[in-house]
């Protein structure tokens, strides 16, 4: 037996080339050394003649495709954990603030599980801007995430004054993997003081909705999501119909409801009225009856021609005011005030007349029977009616309407007894116990008014 020279192999005496490795077997020894043993060589040695097996190419392909999506799921892990974290949703809320972005700003913020719609959202930055909050909530909000990273809390609530303005609302996994936060606005029910019978439409998330009003009654608006409303509406009294909206303000003391309809609202105030009796106000030259100091009139169109005035007696003698045209109210006011003046020289030339009449003595021997039987009756009238107030809730009331009213350390505030006309009265005297103002509080109506010692009207309107 004979081996391959170069690989060992055993090869048959009658081979000329190695059945192994493809060589030529030229001269070689026939036997081998007893003392040799000759194995083969390891597989991939071998020379240039050795045909070496291919790679598995799929086997390759699926490796880089599963390492390829590996990588990816990994990178939109974090990704997602990064653009669904709490702290991304605080710094969008922060650039829809900045930005007064209504519509991304609705698309960040949810109220009893929904989200908010564009007006929603509209309202709510009217509200931040009016409190001063605008550039101030995403402090607020990065605070409350802290709070709520330290104490394990599932809620955490921003308020201003006691009234909550934003809910910070841990609400579980999103996705089964990522933390999913709430920044929830609260709701509030708003309710209006009435000043008509009738009723107001208006519509709200995509609804129409209806107030019945009551005169001198509060009367439901809705609830709405935090915020500063205002809502297009159309008012019903009796056969009139007036267009315009309602103002809805929120702020941490109380909500407000304010009316803006194209109607007219006046108040009267008589000027020059000593000596004269039976004052009667005429609106289009038809008799209203006597005239009620303080009391709005109203409401009328704004296409109506709606022209007053007064009249009233000097002893047996008629005379008149000059006439003035109601207009529209302006700017934030409520209603009109006209001014209504009696004519001085016509008073006296009437007064000078009666005095030199047979009558005159009689006159004001009646006039005197007159007011003395009318104080006679207000009194009567005072002890059945007492004042439906304290003096603290008077001085609350004052102070709720008349941001100028005078401050308790250098003036002292004197309550009536008694009603006048169904008002409670308020005396402010100064420190020499003058009296430099009156105010009238009608708890049935919701009325103030302030007026001087000399009778002149100052100001008046409704509160809440």
């Amino acid at each position: 037996m004979k081996f391959c020279k170069h690989c060992g192999n055993p090869l048959n005496p009658s081979h000329k080339v190695c059945t192994r490795c493809g060589r030529p077997i030229g001269h070689i020894t026939q036997t081998a050394p007893k003392h040799e043993v000759h194995q083969p060589y390891p597989p991939g040695r071998y020379h240039d003649g050795y045909q070496f097996k291919k790679p598995n190419k799929p086997l390759i392909v699926i490796s880089i495709l599963v390492a390829m999506i590996t990588i990816t799921l990994i990178a939109l892990f974090f990704f997602l954990k990064h653009q669904l974290s709490p702290e991304q949703t605080v710094d969008q809320i922060s650039d829809a603030l900045k930005k007064e972005d209504a519509r991304h700003l609705s698309k960040l913020l949810t109220s009893d599980g929904k989200k908010l719609d564009d007006s929603e959202a509209q309202a709510y930055l009217r509200f931040l801007k009016n409190e001063g909050k605008l550039s101030e909530l995403t402090q607020d909000l990065k605070d409350s995430l802290d709070k709520m990273n330290t104490s394990k809390t599932k809620t955490h609530t921003v308020s201003i004054n006691n009234l909550a303005i934003i809910q910070v609302v841990k609400k579980g996994k999103r996705y089964g993997l990522f933390n999913h936060y709430e920044f929830n606005i609260p709701k509030y029910s708003i309710d209006m003081y009435a000043q008509d019978d009738g009723k107001i439409n208006y519509e709200y998330e995509g609804k129409k909705h209806t107030i019945h009003l009551k005169k001198s009654e509060t009367a439901h608006v809705g609830t709405f999501p935090l915020g500063n409303y205002q809502l297009e509406s159309k008012k019903q009294v009796g056969n009139k119909t007036f267009k315009g909206n309602l103002t809805i303000l929120m702020t941490p003391a109380r909500s407000i409801v304010k009316e803006n309809f194209k109607e007219k609202r006046f108040m009267i105030k008589a000027d020059n009225t000593y000596k004269v009796k039976d004052i009667r106000l005429f609106i289009n030259d038809k008799d209203k009856g006597k005239l009620e100091e303080y009391k709005t009139y109203g409401p009328y169109t704004s296409d109506e021609k709606v022209v007053v005035h007064l009249e009233g007696k000097v002893g047996k003698h008629l005379i008149k005011t000059n006439r003035e045209q109601v207009k529209l109210p302006e700017g934030t006011e409520e209603y009109k005030t006209i001014t209504l003046s009696f004519d001085p020289e016509e008073i006296n030339k009437f007064d000078d007349d009666d005095t030199d009449s047979d009558d005159s003595n009689k006159d004001k021997k009646e006039d005197k029977e007159h007011k003395e039987k009318s104080d006679d009756k207000e009194n009567d009238n005072q002890e059945k009616k007492k004042t439906d107030l304290t003096l603290s809730e008077a001085k609350d009331i004052i102070k709720q309407f008349d941001e100028s009213a005078p401050s308790d350390s250098n003036h002292s505030y004197v309550l009536h007894p008694y009603m006048k006309w169904g008002d409670s009265v308020i005396d402010v005297k100064d420190k020499s116990g003058r009296t430099i103002y009156i105010y009238y509080i009608s708890t049935k109506e919701k009325f103030i008014s302030k007026g001087n010692i000399d009778g002149d009207h100052i100001n008046s309107g409704y509160y809440h």
